[in-house]
């Protein structure tokens, strides 16, 4: 069961049951994560990548020419929240 993620379907018996996939909206809004010091950094990123991975329209990249970690979702509230989540439960 920890190995679940979202969109995954259970299904009980012999055989597989195909779902058709969700289209999701794409994410609008963009906001650079800076962190207080460096090993802060590590945290936010672990932190970060758990929250997108059970979030779909929340996308993170970070930028080649410098280095910073840009959070994208759906809007200003969306990724308040996020970051709300991230600094309760990381």
């Amino acid at each position: 069961m920890e190995e679940l993620q979202l969109g995954d379907v259970l299904c009980g018996g012999e055989g597989t049951l195909e779902m058709p996939e969700i289209d999701m909206p794409k994410p609008m809004m963009s906001l650079t994560v800076v962190p207080k010091s460096r090993d802060d950094e590590q945290k936010i990123d672990a932190g970060l990548q758990k929250l997108a991975e059970s979030d779909p329209t929340l996308r993170l990249k970070r930028e080649r020419q410098s280095s910073e970690l840009v959070m994208t979702g759906m809007s200003d509230l969306h990724l308040q929240v996020t970051l709300n989540k991230l600094t309760s439960r990381f």
